[in-house]
């Protein structure tokens, strides 16, 4: 049975309850018909980590208060999906001008920020 609550004379505008979600990425992207064939035929399939982006979240907003939610960039956008997300960033890096050193400093900073550190030898393909 599920309870609801009668918020119209509750203080609370907005209650989100345990929210999660997860993606499943693969270690190795079939990209082709060919190699979803191949795949079958030699009985491999793929294999897939389990990423929890949210799990069991939960908050209230009460009546006159303001959520700010962050944008989310499209991950693809100006980057090769060839390339791992290593050679991304240098990539990047090196067309907005930054010198070797410059990037050797600040590399480790760049995947921390963006939480992207355990994904950094993994084709960018491979994260959509």
């Amino acid at each position: 049975m599920e309870k609801y609550q009668d918020i119209s004379s509750s203080e609370d505008a907005i209650i989100v309850e345990n929210v999660s979600k997860h993606f499943r990425i693969p270690h190795e992207k079939k990209t082709r018909l060919f190699e979803h064939i191949v795949g079958t035929i030699k009985g491999t399939t793929s294999t897939y980590e389990e990423f929890w982006a949210l799990k069991d979240v939960s908050f209230t907003v009460k009546k006159g208060e303001a959520l700010a939610i962050a944008p989310f960039l499209e991950l693809g956008v100006g980057f090769n999906p060839e390339l791992t997300t290593e050679d991304n960033v240098r990539l990047y890096g090196a067309i907005m001008g930054m010198g070797k050193k410059e990037m050797e400093d600040k590399f480790e900073e760049i995947f921390e920020f963006a939480e992207l550190s355990r994904f950094r030898n993994m084709k960018l393909k491979n994260l959509a």
